[in-house]
C-alpha cells in the first residue's frame, strides 16, 4: 500500500466507530422526545367508568403546550398538558 491508501484505511477505520456511536446517540435522542399519546385534545385518552378501580399510570413527559386553551389558574402549571376524556354516568359521581 502506499501512504494515500494507508491513510485511507486508518482513517475508515477510525471513523466507523464513531459514525456508528453518532448514529445511536442521534436515534436515541430521537426516540427520547416522542410526546405522549394524548398530548393533542383531540387525541384525549378516554377514562373508564366502572364500579371497580383501575389503575392506570400515565406521564407528562415530553408532552408539549397546547395551543388555544386558557392556562389554570391554580398550582404550579408550566405550560405542558396532556387530556383525558371521561363519560359521567347519569348518577353525577366520579372518583377519580
Amino acid at each position: 500500500m502506499n501512504n494515500y491508501q494507508t491513510l485511507l484505511y486508518r482513517l475508515k477505520n477510525m471513523l466507523s466507530p464513531l459514525l456508528i456511536l453518532l448514529g445511536l446517540l442521534f436515534s436515541s435522542a430521537i426516540t427520547q422526545a416522542q410526546a405522549p399519546n394524548n398530548d393533542d385534545p383531540c387525541a384525549a385518552v378516554v377514562l373508564p367508568v366502572s364500579g371497580t378501580c383501575t389503575y392506570q399510570t400515565f406521564t407528562t413527559l415530553n408532552s408539549t403546550p397546547s395551543t388555544g386553551y386558557p392556562a389554570p389558574g391554580c398550582a404550579a402549571f408550566l405550560g405542558d398538558d396532556v387530556w383525558f376524556q371521561i363519560t359521567v354516568p347519569a348518577g353525577g359521581a366520579i372518583i377519580i
